[in-house]
């Protein structure tokens, strides 16, 4: 990419609205081999190397932090670097595991991340969710680690998985999770216990 803001439009036909999302720099500012060593001399052509994209750019207020560049607003109350739950219930995950085309496998009510961020209530707002993969992964800084976020912001992190809300679908009891001790993106099973960060789509 020769431009140091790369943009992806997308038009939907349906409803014929076009939508522009900006794509954000890593964090990663450093090259390494697959032996850990440093690369200085620019012949690894990673992120490192590039550091393309946009500077992420946040805002912080009321144990919320608002992504100015993606518009999403994330928890950021000390709930966030305590409370675990699971995706699944024991009883829901033990279906699944047995029966991945169960609907069970999909069935986020009772005590689980997805309802723990339905019945958030911060800011004012109600209308919190678990985020995606993509979303999730959003927020990581590869150029820090243990956390692996931008700490000016977002004050609150347990340097541990956090669960998204998009399923593995090789596995269909497992879901995908991100590791904010290095950025680490990964499936656990849905009957594990992980952190939660809600997030609401903004104004």
């Amino acid at each position: 990419m020769d431009s140091a803001v790369a943009t992806i439009n997308i038009t939907i036909s349906a409803t014929q609205t076009s939508a522009t999302s900006t794509i954000k720099k890593t964090g990663q500012t450093k090259s390494y081999d697959a032996n850990g060593a440093e690369v200085t001399d620019g012949t690894l052509k990673d992120d490192g190397y590039y550091q393309k994209g946009v500077t992420p750019q946040y805002t912080r207020a009321s144990d919320i932090v608002t992504d100015e560049l993606t518009g999403l607003m994330w928890q950021d109350d000390a709930a966030v670097s305590s409370v675990t739950k699971q995706w699944l219930t024991d009883a829901n995950y033990d279906t699944c595991y047995n029966d991945t085309s169960s609907p069970a496998c999909y069935d986020t009510s009772g005590d689980t991340a997805a309802t723990y961020c339905s019945e958030l209530s911060l800011g004012g707002y109600t209308d919190w969710r678990l985020p995606t993969l993509t979303e999730l992964e959003g927020i990581v800084d590869y150029g820090r680690a243990n956390p692996a976020i931008d700490t000016t912001y977002f004050n609150n992190v347990s340097s541990s998985l956090y669960w998204s809300s998009t399923t593995y679908e090789y596995g269909k009891y497992n879901a995908w999770i991100v590791r904010f001790d290095g950025g680490y993106v990964y499936n656990n099973y849905k009957g594990a216990g992980g952190y939660v960060r809600c997030v609401r789509d903004g104004e």
